[in-house]
This record gives structure tokens, sequence and C-alpha cells, in this order.
């Protein structure tokens, strides 16, 4: 699954634990980093000073699987605002004004505030 139009490094990517620091590659499997596959993040320390502990791993397993769940987000946002009847506009809906819709518009808020957060420039 990938994202169009995306500055990041395209997906999947995969998480290499041989030891400290975890290192987490971008788009293949089959190669890393010794081939040119891009190195995205390496976490817990380094090889001289690892920090060895379950939370590095499922920070990780998080970050390998941050394109693929940004692409799932967008789609599922297109597909609630599409059931939900709404006239979405881009900007954010008050709740008060259709409470009827409100989960709809809560998780729409959430989709929203996530995308841009993934997207926005860091500064």
């Amino acid at each position: 699954m990938t994202t169009e139009n995306t500055a990041y490094t395209k997906a999947p990517w995969t998480v290499i634990n041989e030891g400290y620091p975890i290192r987490v590659y971008g788009n293949s499997p089959d190669e890393r980093g010794e081939h040119g596959t891009p190195l995205v993040c390496r976490i817990g320390g380094h090889a001289l000073a690892p920090i060895d502990c379950e939370e590095n791993e499922a920070n990780a397993r998080l970050i390998a699987a941050a394109p693929d769940l940004l692409e799932a987000l967008k789609r599922a946002q297109t597909v609630m605002r599409k059931l939900s009847g709404l006239a979405w506009t881009g900007s954010r809906i008050p709740v008060d004004r259709y409470p009827e819709h409100a989960e709809y518009i809560e998780a729409d808020n959430l989709c929203s505030a996530a995308i841009a957060k993934a997207s926005k420039p860091v500064t």
C-alpha cells in the first residue's frame, strides 16, 4: 500500500532487529540498507551502549507501520464522509450543529488532526 504525493520514504517499511539499535528501513524487506534501501530510523541506543527494552521494539513496529496507517486513515475518512451524508467542506464541522452525526464528526476531526500531524512540516 502506498500513498501518492508523499515526501517520506515509500512503504513498506521493515523492522530489522539484529541487536541494538533496532533499525527501520524503507521500500523493501529484502534489502537492509546495504543495497540502497533508505534507513528511516534507529531506535534504542547504539552498538556500544544498547538500550534493550520491549518499548523500543514496540516503537519500531509502530514507526514501520506509519505509512500504511496513514493511507488506511485517509481511506477510512473518505468512506466515513460518504456514509455520513454530510457535506464535508474540508473544515471542522461543529458537533452541536449536527448532533445526530456526532460520532462521524468527532471521528472525522480525529482523522483530520492525525493526518495533519503526519503531513505538516517539522518546525
